[in-house]
């Protein structure tokens, strides 16, 4: 892949649904933030994770990999503002990259492969926004070209990156991935995804 793409994992949440350190939890031999991770060094993406409530657990779990760990000093204030101190960083620190991924580590079943069909949707058309349809919705991961990484920047509280979506609509471009509409919130959901 001649682009430099980066994949944001915002894992700093407090997981209060789950009732702890989500981010940690283990799904078939790994954590999940390992295992998003591992997905994005295996689609040759440069791999930024966002850390926060819980940073030295989560560190743990990724020391060893090929990666950059942004901690987020103000992860209390929701989803978009941990997604924006992805962005930041990649706005003041990565200026060669092209488009960012963003991917949520509760998605334990997105592969490298639905990834792979991410990037080839957007190099066909670099202006595209490129989001994964999971059939009655749209969502996470998300690619974005690096022309909405201010806005991006700038999001804050819980609403994450939906309102860009909304925004530009005409640009959107989806790729079928139903797997990824089967996130982890509570430790149930976690028990039902690995029955």
């Amino acid at each position: 892949m001649s682009a430099e793409i980066a994949l944001v994992i915002p894992a700093a949440g407090c997981g209060s649904r789950f009732g702890g350190p989500k981010q940690c939890a283990q799904y078939n031999g790994s954590s999940l933030i390992r295992r998003a991770a591992m997905t994005g060094i295996q689609t040759g993406l440069d791999v930024i994770v966002v850390t926060g409530a819980y940073g030295a657990q989560v560190s743990v779990e990724i020391r060893d990999l090929a990666l950059t760990q942004i901690p987020n000093p103000t992860w209390e204030d929701g989803l978009g503002n941990s997604i924006a101190c992805g962005f930041r960083y990649l706005l003041a620190h990565k200026p060669q990259t092209e488009a960012a991924i963003v991917l949520l580590a509760d998605q334990p079943q997105v592969s490298a492969t639905a990834l792979g069909e991410m990037l080839s949707q957007w190099e066909f058309n670099r202006d595209n926004l490129v989001v994964a349809d999971y059939g009655q919705r749209i969502g996470p991961p998300c690619l974005f070209p690096r022309v909405h990484f201010k806005e991006l920047a700038s999001l804050a509280g819980e609403q994450g990156a939906r309102l860009l979506l909304e925004r530009y609509r005409s640009q959107l471009r989806t790729v079928v991935m139903p797997e990824a509409g089967q996130d982890i919130d509570t430790e149930q959901d976690l028990r039902e995804l690995l029955s």
